[in-house]
Order: C-alpha cells, then structure tokens, then sequence
C-alpha cells in the first residue's frame, strides 16, 4: 500500500529551531527547549520525509528561523528541489538577509496589539514586520506576502483598515485570535502560562461579531484575506472567547527541531511525541501514528488555531486544494 492512499497531510508545521533571538510577551516557545535539534544538513532527512508523505507545503517557522546555523542552505534545498514552503519570521534581522535567502515566501507578524503596555521585542516585531513586508513589495513586486496580525480585544476595531491597507499593497493577511494559557502550563508549548490582558473575553462579544461582518464583507469584496470564509462565518463567533474548537484527526503534520511529532504546536501529545518524522515512512507505522493522533487531541482542553481549523475542513472537504491554501503566488 503506497504511504498516499493512507494518509497525506496537507502542509507540515516545520520548528526549525525553538531559539530566538525576541522574548514577546505572549510566546513561549523558547520556554520549552529541544534537545537534539537538527543540523542544516540533516534537516534534508525531515524534508524528504514530508516530500514522499505528500505534504503540500512546508510552513517553516520557530522560534525564529533566521537565527537557525545554515538557514540558507535550507532554503537553497527547498528551491532546487520545488517543494512549497512558507518562511515566517519576526523580520528583526537586516533587509539585506532576507533578499539574500532568495525566498519563494516570506511571512511576518505584524500585531499592533494596542490598549495595554506592548513589552519591547512585540513592539519592535511589529514595526519590523510592517517595514520588510513594504520593503520586500519593492524589491519584489510578484512575491507571496503575508502579514500575520494577532487579534485582541483591543485591535478588532483596526484589523479591518489593515486588511484594505496591506491589499493596496499585494499583501495578504492573516487574522488569528491570541492564545494565552489559563492552564498554567499544563498542556502548551507555544502560549505563555496565565490569562493574557488582550484576550477576546465575553464582554467583546458583540465587537467580535462585527469584526467578523466585516471581514467576510472585505473577503468577499475581493480584499486578501488569507483565511477561507467559514472562519469568519462559523469559527471565530464560535470559539474565539473559549477556545475550546477541537481537531479530530490528523490533518497536518507538526514537527519538532529534531524531527519529532506534535500534536500540534501547542500539544505535543503522549504518544504521538515519540514519533520522528520519517518513522511515518513504514506504512503501519503511519497507520498505527494516526490511531494515536486521535486518542492524544482527546487531552487537548482546546483552541482556535485558524490554521488547523483550515487544515482540518479542507482535508474533509477538498484535500488538494487545500494542500495549496498556503500558496496565492509564484
């Protein structure tokens, strides 16, 4: 039985490294350290195994991939060999080492979440983000853009003008609620342990809801908004304030620095952290990793990651389109 008639996820969540080089206040990925991290060279070996799995995309991020020893040959394998991929940076390092890693995409974080003290490094993130993003627009005129933006209670009223401001520009926009951790660690890898002040909570219910009006409004209207409407339409009135949306079977792959496997992002999972990547290549192997992708996300209180939920509906309802959701330019 080939590997593809048992299982194709639709992209593959790549932690190239949990270092980075920013502390923000509501990310704690550098706070779970991975022991093993793989060299430049040996990360060929996750690459292929994604390849022969049928990934659509590779989503290459970290911690900060830039601060990653021989990031450029990594993008240099990935460009020779043709693979999709997405490079999501906190755009902190001088233009001149982006143009340099001749990236095919290129993603940053662009929060602007206002109302409250932002610590240094999210601030400087955003700033930055905005200026390589309008950088990179000139130098490269058809490149895939995209700008991450973090939703909070405090910028739901700005979000849209964003969104018309990054279109004038050819740049899309992805619009995420922020995820904080009220379970003080117990189960997450990427949120900071306790309720975070920017939190979308009950008493911005009604302003949620016009935030996603609009957004279906401008999606609609032809506006780049990245994420496909039913996130606006079902998704985010729905879990945004819990986030308590839960996957139920394995639609994308999420992989750590030393190529093994997660749950997610967020939650490694007992059993499915033991696995490495191309253990996935043993068909049973496969068979037997996504009976226990099931059974882990049963421990997960929950989420609204709108890049799983994405993955997860479009693996139902059209498998390759969604393998190419990712991708809105050559």
């Amino acid at each position: 039985m080939k590997l593809q008639d048992i299982w194709t996820p639709l992209k593959a969540c790549i932690l190239v490294t949990r270092r980075c080089n920013l502390r923000c206040d509501y990310c704690g990925v550098v706070d779970h350290s991975c022991k093993g991290e793989l060299s430049s060279q040996a990360f060929r070996r996750v690459f292929a195994a994604t390849r022969a799995l049928g990934v659509g995309i590779n989503i290459i991020f970290g911690g900060e991939p830039a601060v990653k020893p021989g990031i450029e040959n990594m993008i240099e394998f990935l460009n020779k060999g043709g693979h999709p991929y997405a490079f999501i940076t906190n755009a902190s390092f001088p233009f001149q080492k982006y143009e340099s890693l001749k990236l095919r995409q290129l993603s940053c974080s662009v929060d602007l979440i206002e109302g409250f003290d932002i610590r240094k490094h999210s601030e400087l993130k955003s700033q930055k983000g905005m200026s390589l993003l309008l950088e990179m627009r000139k130098k490269r005129p058809n490149m895939d853009l995209l700008a991450n933006v973090g939703l909070s209670r405090f910028n739901l009223h700005l979000v849209p003008g964003m969104v018309e401001f990054f279109s004038e520009h050819n740049i899309w926009v992805i619009a995420t609620p922020l995820h904080d951790d009220p379970f003080l660690g117990r189960h997450w890898l990427y949120r900071k342990p306790g309720v975070h002040p920017g939190r979308i909570g009950k008493r911005d219910r009604d302003a949620l809801l016009r935030f996603c009006d609009h957004m279906v409004v401008l999606k609609k209207s032809g506006y780049l908004v990245h994420q496909f409407l039913p996130f606006f339409e079902y998704y985010l009135p729905r879990y945004a304030i819990r986030l308590n949306w839960h996957c139920s079977i394995p639609s994308h792959l999420s992989i750590n620095p030393d190529g093994g496997l997660l749950c997610c992002i967020d939650h490694a999972g007992r059993r499915v952290s033991r696995y490495k990547v191309w253990d996935l290549l043993d068909p049973k192997v496969l068979m037997k990793f996504k009976e226990d992708f099931v059974l882990d996300v049963r421990d997960c209180p929950g989420c609204c990651w709108d890049h799983i939920i994405e993955s997860e509906h479009m693996y139902k309802e059209n498998p390759e389109q969604g393998k190419r959701n990712f991708i809105h330019a050559d």
